[in-house]
């Protein structure tokens, strides 16, 4: 911590962090908050050759034939920074060798698995066998709101389907349930990547949210 300055009951105060300083203001007694750097934040990971170990979080994705590179990369970094399963791109959808949705995934399909060449539907049947919950993702004259569906304690899917086409009847009728997001603006739909965030943060925070409680991550 540098030096205070004090001037009409604020403290003027300069925080020294690795690679930069910081100058800012607050009342006295007042908690400090701060963004944390890189450096900072890589001293909460665990190494490398212990990640491999790690447990992951029961869920598994399934994309069925996207063919934007940004939604795959996006939903792929997403996967991995929750710590889950799998990632099954399924149908027309490009493979990870791509460098366009390596570039958005930040290349972390490395520490994530991820599986290629199976139709959708072998793949759903095939989960379906080693006894998962499969949701599909999108409106449909059956579907339940997202929020509002009790999923299980483990073992859990998500398919997202292609960007203009959505999910095929065939796939839909594959899956245990069909579930969406209610919208009350004069939107149709959501970005899929935008609500793949949406619905796995809420899985993750509803039913996994003491998964790592014993692991030194940076948890509220």
């Amino acid at each position: 911590m540098g030096n205070a300055l004090k001037n009409d009951g604020f403290y003027f105060e300069t925080l020294i962090c690795p690679n930069k300083e910081v100058f800012f203001c607050k009342k006295k007694g007042e908690k400090m908050d701060i963004q944390l750097d890189k450096e900072s934040l890589r001293k909460n990971k665990l190494l490398k050759e212990d990640f491999i170990q790690r447990k992951r979080v029961p869920v598994q994705i399934v994309l069925d034939g996207l063919s934007n590179a940004y939604n795959i990369g996006v939903i792929i970094r997403l996967c991995e920074a929750f710590c889950f399963e799998a990632v099954h791109l399924c149908g027309k959808t490009p493979s990870v060798s791509s460098k366009k949705i390596q570039k958005t995934s930040r290349k972390l399909e490395r520490w994530i698995k991820i599986y290629e060449g199976s139709t959708t539907s072998e793949t759903i049947k095939t989960l379906k066998e080693l006894e998962y919950r499969v949701y599909a993702a999108e409106i449909s004259s059956e579907s339940k709101n997202y929020a509002r569906v009790e999923y299980p304690d483990k073992k859990i899917v998500l398919v997202f389907g292609n960007e203009k086409h959505g999910i095929s009847s065939e796939v839909l009728n594959l899956c245990h349930q069909t579930i969406h997001i209610p919208l009350f603006g004069m939107s149709n739909s959501l970005n899929v990547s935008s609500a793949a965030s949406i619905m796995l943060s809420h899985i993750l925070s509803t039913k996994f949210s003491d998964f790592f409680d014993t692991d030194n991550n940076l948890e509220s």
